[in-house]
């Protein structure tokens, strides 16, 4: 769970103490703080206000089509307010057939999906899944979403900016080997390029400050809903040190994570990730639940579907100082919400403890490369920055 509770400070107050009580029946268990603050609370948002843009999000249809058609985008397209960016975070199919292709893409016709400006597509691990190979299914993605000419990176990754306002980036695995990990992680595999796109592009849009909407199908071990079951424990495996060392740098980032289809009505279906909790600010992970069969726990380390739940879909809405983020349930007779998160936008820079190489000026830590590939015999120059005095740094080699 993720509790916030509310303080009111008496007049001429200087000094606080917070004290944590576990009460439970021996052999219960035990029990973790693992970041406690006391922050300043916005204020409540105006009745009727309209955001400044709105962006919609499903993910995991994965055959759902009905669903889809009938529920969650008939729902969208009726609020009082409507989106010109729609979000499909991953596992559009069941597996990287053409036909499911097929399927997904007439019931995203058919429920309107033709009315937003602009439809982003991720890669999730079900897009790859079948006997045909990676590359097949990762070009037959691209080629039926017609991801390749949105954002400006090819398709699996990129950015567009909503409305000239809200950056919106994605990222997605390059490759994927379902002959020999048959449904099994780890799932993602970034290019050199990729990441250091996605370095760069964070880092723009840090230093103006600007709120990110970061969308990744897979996740980050302990991270939000289901994130902790055995079976996600790994989605990223290689890349998982560097990619949380970066988000951890990068605190306006609001990440949407699918996959685990776990249901939005748990405490933990939106989180603060703290993969350095040296940092006084980490970004915000939303779990973006699923349109098909909904999961929830079983025991400590296993999941469970969740009967007769409704499909889910969210929607990101900016404001003049929040990003509100709300999880809707999806009948037939309509949106209902569940809940929803406010992110305060960054509008000053985030207070972090100091760098012990230079406390006036911080630097975060990175690390460059001389070229991307190399032939034989030649050579590679690695480059660092913002390493503390005497770090023990090590660098690994990998190759296919």
């Amino acid at each position: 769970a993720q509790l916030r509770l509310p303080v009111t400070v008496p007049a001429g107050a200087s000094a606080m103490t917070l004290r944590f009580v576990f009460d439970a029946p021996g052999a219960a268990g035990s029990w973790m703080l693992d970041d406690v603050q006391v922050v300043r609370p916005l204020a409540a948002l105006a009745e009727g206000v309209e955001a400044n843009t709105v962006v919609d999000i499903f993910s995991d249809v994965q055959g759902a089509t009905t669903r889809l058609s009938q529920n969650v985008l008939p729902g969208f397209r009726a609020m009082a307010q409507t989106a010109d960016v729609l979000v499909s975070n991953g596992d559009l199919v069941s597996n990287g057939s053409t036909a499911n292709y097929t399927s997904y893409l007439s019931a995203l016709a058919a429920g309107g999906g033709g009315e937003y400006g602009t439809v982003v597509s991720t890669i999730g691990n079900h897009e790859y899944y079948g006997s045909e190979g990676s590359a097949v299914y990762r070009e037959r993605f691209l080629d039926s979403t017609g991801m390749r000419d949105i954002g400006g990176q090819g398709g699996l990754w990129g950015e567009v900016l909503v409305d000239g306002q809200l950056p919106l980036i994605w990222i997605g695995s390059e490759f994927y080997d379902y002959t020999a990990k048959t449904g099994a992680g780890p799932f993602v595999d970034f290019s050199e390029e990729q990441f250091t796109w996605l370095r760069d592009r964070l880092a723009h849009w840090r230093a103006q400050d600007q709120p990110v909407l970061l969308f990744s199908h897979h996740l980050l071990p302990y991270s939000v809903s289901g994130s902790y079951a055995r079976f996600y424990e790994n989605d990223f495996g290689q890349e998982e040190a560097r990619f949380a060392a970066l988000l951890a740098q990068n605190p306006n980032v609001i990440m949407f994570n699918s996959h685990t289809h776990w249901s939005p009505t748990l405490n933990d279906w939106s989180t603060e990730l703290r993969p350095d909790p040296t940092r006084a600010h980490g970004p915000t992970v939303v779990n973006t639940g699923a349109v098909t069969t909904m999961y929830g726990p079983s025991g400590d380390w296993e999941e469970k579907a969740v009967g007769g739940a409704d499909p889910v879909g969210l929607r990101a809405a900016l404001y003049d100082d929040r990003v509100r983020v709300t999880v809707y349930s999806f009948s037939t007779a309509g949106a209902t919400e569940i809940k929803h998160v406010d992110i305060p936008r960054p509008t000053d820079a985030p207070v972090d403890p100091v760098d012990p190489v230079d406390p006036v000026d911080p630097v975060d830590p990175a690390v460059a490369l001389s070229a991307q590939t190399v032939a034989a015999g030649g050579r590679v120059t690695i480059s660092g920055t913002g390493f503390p005095e005497a770090a023990e740094l090590a660098i690994e080699l990998r190759s296919t």
